[in-house]
């Protein structure tokens, strides 16, 4: 029990609180002080008005298109550029690096933002509400890329990393010989296997095993080949995810 040193009432006081509230009075005790000053903020907004708040919520980005049809390197689809940590342009940065003038306009860009619409519909698909996605022209922005290039074993590569935080978007890298023999491998057995389970599964179901293997070896062809090309190959190339 807890009693007021203002109103002297006396009151449950629930152990472990750091503040006790006096019922009657509504003094605050709080380690042996007494506030006597103590403030409520007056909603002005129902639960409906709050709903309404969610739904008709307007939600802006700041986000960047690519503005070249051919950019210098091969980005992933849906790449996004960062904007926060932009800073103004000066002429004078222009001896650090080649800038790539833009070739497309404001209008044609700002299409390969489709997947910030996309973000925006499933985020009103959860409330059941319509969606209404619109963009506006802000102004040109410069993003670094170091496009690399490195020789390994006679043969030169290349490679492209963003400036911004170090990742790399793509870049090709040197096979060696016993991994191109064992991508070969596994294309055979690729072939093998699905011919054999083929013939397997039509002389189980009552039909020629010959038809089961065609059909195997139509099934596998197109993997069999990408692991061939790739057992071919003397160099392999790595792409980043989309940068989210």
């Amino acid at each position: 029990m807890m009693r007021c040193p203002f109103c002297g009432a006396r009151y449950e006081a629930p152990p472990g609180r750091r503040f006790y509230v006096c019922p009657y009075c509504g003094t605050v005790v709080s380690g042996g002080k007494t506030y006597e000053s103590v403030y409520i903020f007056k909603p002005r907004a129902d639960k409906t008005t709050a709903l309404q708040a969610v739904l008709n919520l307007k939600l802006e980005t700041d986000a960047a298109a690519l503005a070249m049809s051919k950019p210098p390197v091969e980005l992933p689809r849906g790449y996004r550029f960062p904007t926060r940590w932009k800073t103004p342009f000066k002429p004078s940065l222009e001896k650090m690096g080649v800038f790539h003038q833009p070739d497309l306009d404001p209008k044609s860009a700002l299409r390969n933002l489709s997947d910030v619409a996309e973000e925006a519909e499933a985020y009103a698909s959860v409330f059941k509400t319509k969606v209404t996605a619109s963009s506006r022209f802000e102004g040109i922005a410069y993003f670094p890329v170091w496009a690399l290039e490195y020789e390994y074993g006679g043969r030169r590569y290349t490679a492209a990393v963003d400036a911004t935080d170090g990742t790399v978007i793509q870049m090709e890298y040197p096979l060696s010989k016993r991994g191109r023999a064992q991508t070969a491998t596994y294309a055979v057995a690729t072939v093998l296997g699905s011919t054999a389970l083929g013939a397997l599964t039509a002389l189980l179901t009552g039909h020629w095993p010959a038809l089961g293997t065609l059909g195997g070896l139509i099934a596998s062809t197109g993997a069999a080949w990408r692991l061939v090309k790739f057992a071919a190959a003397r160099r392999g190339v790595y792409k980043a995810e989309a940068k989210l």
